[in-house]
């Protein structure tokens, strides 16, 4: 039986997922994984280093390409004990096999003075799935870099369901035009900024030169972000656009006016409280 001494015990234990912070506690780098290029972690001879991941790494499936380097699963991630003997700018790799079926390949580099001692592996979710955008709101949400993403994955997507819930309110309303029709009416409350979706089937050919939305009284709201950023119709074409915008003092859909290159005006004048079409 493989005898593990106290260092050995004391690496295990600190890749305890829930340890509470300990003075002298081994300092830990932050980690996401994009795509498909193996991450590069840094090792050094004679010293251990601790990988913990998102899901329990399969002991059968763990396995170092390259340079040897000695290592132990846990149920929360690889130690790895490099040789004394490994020398700099020595590579290997590591492919890891997760529990949920993922598989990981991380690039391990030998880099003497700059190891590093425990590194915590998050994989990043898809792009625009719901989860990379709340993750992008955590990080900049209300700035231009946030309003951007949201109005792009309304877009896509065609609504914000599981992304602002329960904090924002959907407004029903229905529009006086059928060639500009309100798909969604999203109130962002915890940032102070509102969505609108739209379809635009034009009766003649339409090229959007500009947007400009009011409230009941008239009086003009800031156009934060509008995609795409142009969009030319043919006759009877359908198409969607999204406006970020913000609502002023009050909650009511605003009136829409899109202005076109031939000086032509598309409206929608919402009849708040109706059922949306």
């Amino acid at each position: 039986m493989t005898h593990i001494g106290p260092i050995w015990l004391l690496l295990v234990l600190l890749a305890a997922p829930d340890a509470p912070p300990v003075p002298g506690a081994l300092p830990e780098r932050q980690l996401v994984i994009r795509g498909e290029t193996p991450a590069e972690i840094h090792i050094a001879a004679g010293q251990s280093s601790v990988l913990l991941f998102d899901a329990a790494p399969v002991p059968t499936e763990t396995r170092i390409e390259g340079v040897p380097v000695p290592l132990l699963v846990t149920e929360q991630g690889v130690v790895l004990f490099p040789s004394r003997n490994l020398q700099q700018g020595e590579e290997s790799v590591l492919s890891v096999s997760l529990v949920d079926g993922t598989r990981l390949r991380l690039s391990l580099v030998s880099r003497p003075g700059s190891a590093d001692l425990r590194v915590r592996i998050h994989r990043a979710p898809p792009p625009n799935s719901v989860e990379d955008l709340r993750a992008r709101l955590e990080r900049c949400e209300g700035s231009p870099q946030g309003v951007e993403a949201v109005a792009r994955y309304l877009l896509e997507h065609g609504s914000l369901d599981g992304i602002f819930s329960p904090r924002s309110a959907s407004k029903p309303v229905s529009p006086s035009r059928k060639e500009v029709t309100l798909d969604r009416a999203v109130d962002d409350r915890a940032s102070g900024i509102s969505y609108l979706r739209l379809r635009l089937t034009p009766s003649q050919p339409f090229a959007v030169l500009r947007v400009r939305l009011t409230d009941a009284g008239g009086n003009e709201l800031r156009v934060l972000r509008v995609l795409p950023e142009s969009l030319s119709l043919a006759a009877g074409e359908l198409a969607a656009m999204v406006i970020a915008y913000e609502p002023g003092s009050g909650s009511d859909v605003p009136i829409l006016s899109l202005h076109g290159a031939d000086e032509r005006v598309l409206e929608l004048i919402p009849t708040n409280g109706a059922p949306a079409q």
